[in-house]
């Protein structure tokens, strides 16, 4: 009798350890909130478009990213940033904690544009139609889409609301490593229709589809991604599925081709218009 007293005496004691154990882990999950993942920034002292982000969270982090509204992003507790358009930009801070996810943000007012030698697209800014060249990418006898390429901008219109396809490409010098791709593009009431960037190591030919040798990125589409009127940045717009829109990398130096086609039905109100493309190495 006294053994078998002594025997549940010893299984309750077990019991209330495994049970203060697990009281005991479930207090300390705790779940963070916005303000924990609050962040600050500074300008630098030498460029006021480079903006230092930084982020001291309470809470051990087992992952963090940042998104700074213009189709980039970052990792880590502190990151800095070269913006080279004005404009507000809404930057996003993300961290993963035991406790699950959470974010902030902060609109980052930049005053002026930057005007530096990185972009390695000669005449990106459209300041004339240099280095650039038209081609049609469906058949000869399709003349339903123009392209013009004047005052900062290449604007892709048309004859018709019938099938058109139509690019413009110029060459670009790069040597292996990873480089981001973006640009502007504005439409208005679009439909049936899609936009793509292209790079590969041969010359697009007239009349024919050009799909180098990969997709820099989906531009829009019509049919997968809305809004059908929007004014931004191309990474930006969201139709691109990739962790990092635009983002590639080239594992042999060389000249490569790149391209942006349009084709479809029709072009919107106010056709396509396209500026300031840009490839920068990361």
């Amino acid at each position: 009798m006294k053994k078998l007293i002594k025997k549940i005496v010893y299984l309750s004691l077990i019991s209330i350890i495994f049970m203060s154990c697990g009281e005991d882990d479930s207090l300390e999950t705790v779940i963070p909130t916005e303000a924990d993942a609050s962040f600050s920034y500074t300008v630098d002292e030498e460029n006021e478009n480079t903006i230092h982000f930084k982020a001291d969270p309470t809470f051990e982090t087992w992952f963090t990213h940042w998104r700074f509204g213009d189709g980039t992003t970052g990792e880590g507790l502190e990151v800095t940033k070269t913006f080279f358009e004005k404009g507000d930009y809404n930057v996003r801070f993300k961290m993963y904690t035991e406790g699950g996810a959470v974010n902030s943000s902060q609109i980052i007012p930049i005053a002026n544009d930057v005007i530096d030698d990185s972009n390695l697209v000669s005449n990106g800014s459209f300041d004339d139609d240099s280095g650039w060249t038209i081609v049609n990418q469906f058949e000869a006898t399709n003349l339903e889409g123009e392209v013009t390429i004047a005052n900062g901008v290449a604007t892709f219109t048309e004859n018709s609301s019938t099938w058109k396809h139509m690019g413009i490409y110029t060459e670009v010098e790069l040597t292996s490593g990873t480089y981001q791709f973006d640009m502007g593009m504005t439409f208005t009431e679009i439909n049936d229709i899609w936009g793509e960037v292209y790079l590969g190591s041969n010359q697009p030919v007239e009349n024919q589809e050009y799909s180098g040798d990969f997709q820099v990125l989906k531009a829009y589409n019509a049919w997968d991604c809305s809004p059908n009127t929007y004014s931004g940045r191309a990474t930006a717009y969201g139709c691109d599925s990739n962790a990092n829109p635009g983002r590639f990398t080239i594992t042999e130096d060389g000249t490569y081709y790149l391209l942006f086609r349009t084709g479809g039905a029709k072009y919107g109100s106010d056709g396509i218009v396209i500026d300031n493309i840009e490839i920068r190495e990361e």
